[in-house]
């Protein structure tokens, strides 16, 4: 979080909510196999069992990254919107000067 410049505290923008949950990422997982480890050592819950919980974990953790992201994406721009350039009319059609024949018959050798 602090490579970006901005800190772990709250400054009050609604990307610090998904500047959290991205620091705490790694976090998670880390403490999701040291409760299983735990659940393991008391035989309360075996490894083999325990995939569900990965899934779950792995699912919350979606929908709040979603969450997040989607708080952090409805910011509005500081400045608001810049207004539309005004569309240039072409310049009105000249007559044609053209030194090109216009028909067939004013072509040499016809």
């Amino acid at each position: 979080m602090t490579g970006t410049g901005n800190g772990l505290s709250d400054d009050g923008t609604p990307a610090y909510q998904y500047r959290l949950f991205s620091a705490l990422r790694g976090s998670i997982w880390v403490i999701l196999v040291g409760v299983l480890f735990l659940l393991d050592s008391f035989d309360i819950l075996s490894w083999s069992h325990s995939w569900s919980l990965f899934l779950i974990v792995a699912g919350l953790m979606a929908v709040f990254q979603r969450t997040s992201f989607n708080s952090a994406a409805a910011v509005t721009h500081p400045y608001g919107v810049p207004p539309a350039s005004p569309v240039a009319t072409p310049p009105p059609a000249t007559p044609s000067t053209s030194i090109v024949p216009s028909n067939q018959h004013d072509q040499e050798g016809s």
